[in-house]
């Protein structure tokens, strides 16, 4: 008995300390939370557009590089791309929209994954205003984007853990992003459900 008694104590301590030996795996901020496949839809609630669903719609290209085609109620209004690993791994805007106004950045706009607590990235990039199909407007932009942590969050869509918090330091406004499922809130756009890999978030 004293012996069956030993071995479970020495088997539950093999199991818990072989896990991960010095605690809990550390967060780290990668691609998976911004998930990026054909198909994948958001629902969001807009103050100022109402009702929005964002869908990830097939490949297009910007500037001359390929990224992801996102339509905003049938529209398309974004353009992202993924860089996975390496010195420039991280989320990049291409293309924005306000309505019938087309906004390309060059080089596109990131959002750097690795960024720890406080951290800063400042950001630069060209824009072309497109207008009707017509470059109406080129000019530069710059700002500062700060890296405010991990934290719970909670929105129509479900209560979540481990959300990002980006702040944009000139325009004054945070971005909040879970893992696996991407934007929850960024002050205007409220997530109320998703359906990502083949999951409900409602």
């Amino acid at each position: 008995m004293k012996y069956r008694l030993f071995a479970l104590v020495v088997m539950l301590f093999l199991s818990c300390s072989s896990d991960n030996p010095n605690g809990p795996e550390p967060q780290q901020f990668t691609a998976a939370y911004f998930p990026v496949a054909d198909g994948y839809t958001w629902y969001y609630t807009s103050d100022e557009f109402g009702s929005i669903t964002r869908i990830v719609d097939g490949d297009t290209t910007i500037n001359g590089r390929d990224c992801k085609r996102v339509l905003e109620n049938g529209v398309t209004a974004e353009a992202w791309s993924l860089r996975e690993s390496g010195d420039s791994a991280g989320f990049y805007v291409h293309l924005l929209s306000y309505g019938s106004v087309f906004y390309e950045f060059e080089p596109p706009l990131p959002i750097p994954f690795g960024m720890e607590e406080g951290e800063v990235h400042n950001y630069e990039s060209t824009v072309t205003k497109i207008v009707s199909g017509n470059i109406t407007e080129v000019f530069d932009i710059s700002g500062n984007l700060r890296f405010e942590g991990f934290i719970n969050y909670m929105v129509p869509a479900g209560d979540f853990e481990d959300v990002v918090q980006l702040y944009y330091v000139e325009d004054a406004y945070s971005e909040y992003y879970a893992r696996g499922v991407g934007l929850l809130d960024n002050e205007d756009y409220v997530l109320d459900s998703a359906y990502i890999d083949g999951t409900w978030y409602r």
